[in-house]
């Protein structure tokens, strides 16, 4: 199996949620995927993957994210207001 396959996982909600909220705090943080990146210890391709819900992270990362941002995992997991 080819390693991009292997590595890409599919839009589920759950990914998409985390995507959008990721994307949501980091914007109004006004921090890049860059500096999310280097505060939780991730590659920057990586955080781009997740905002576009093409990754499918472990709960460590998640944390570590939820860390860089100054909200909760809970936070990073609830639908925002429209």
């Amino acid at each position: 199996m080819e390693a991009t396959k292997r590595n890409k996982v599919a839009n589920t909600p759950i990914l998409n949620l985390l995507a959008k909220n990721v994307r949501y705090y980091r914007g109004k943080l006004q921090m890049s995927q860059e500096r999310l990146a280097e505060l939780a210890d991730l590659h920057p391709t990586y955080i781009s993957n997740i905002e576009q819900g093409h990754r499918n992270l472990s709960l460590q990362n998640v944390a570590n994210i939820a860390d860089a941002l100054g909200v909760t995992v809970p936070e990073l997991l609830t639908p925002l207001p429209d």
